[in-house]
């Protein structure tokens, strides 16, 4: 039986008082996850980096940067903004060693509730039963 490679996706708590404009003047806060995958080496995984309860009046701008192990797996591509509510949406999948950017606006209103920022997909080049986790 052939072992799996692993990235673990990481639910992170993200303190968003410059990205999320609160009428009141005061800090909200909003959850930004990334999902998780597995496969053999040599496979590719995606994964799908969101902000979920994006309080109105909604996300306005955003930057994030995702890290990874790299020697268990190697950023391909990056689609970015999947459900198109963004102006402009930037993804660097080589911003750094280990490190993948996704970053963007909106000029209009934000996008409040789920909101998926990008797909991410990793080449996993770890050995068997490697894992990375995936985090900001």
């Amino acid at each position: 039986m052939r072992r799996r490679s692993t990235i673990v996706g990481a639910i992170l708590a993200l303190a968003v008082a410059l990205l999320i404009g609160d009428p009141a003047g005061g800090a909200s806060t909003t959850t930004v996850r990334i999902g998780s995958g597995e496969g053999s080496p040599g496979e590719q995984v995606t994964v799908r980096l969101e902000a979920l309860g994006v309080p109105d009046p909604g996300l306005g701008a955003f930057t994030i940067d995702v890290t990874y192990e790299p020697n268990v797996a190697s950023p391909v591509v990056c689609q970015k903004d999947p459900q198109g509510i963004f102006d402009t949406v930037l993804c660097n999948t080589s911003f750094g060693d280990n490190t993948v950017r996704v970053g963007g606006f909106r000029s209009s209103s934000g996008a409040a509730g789920g909101v998926a920022l990008a797909d991410v997909t990793f080449r996993l080049v770890g050995q068997e039963d490697a894992c990375s986790r995936l985090s900001r």
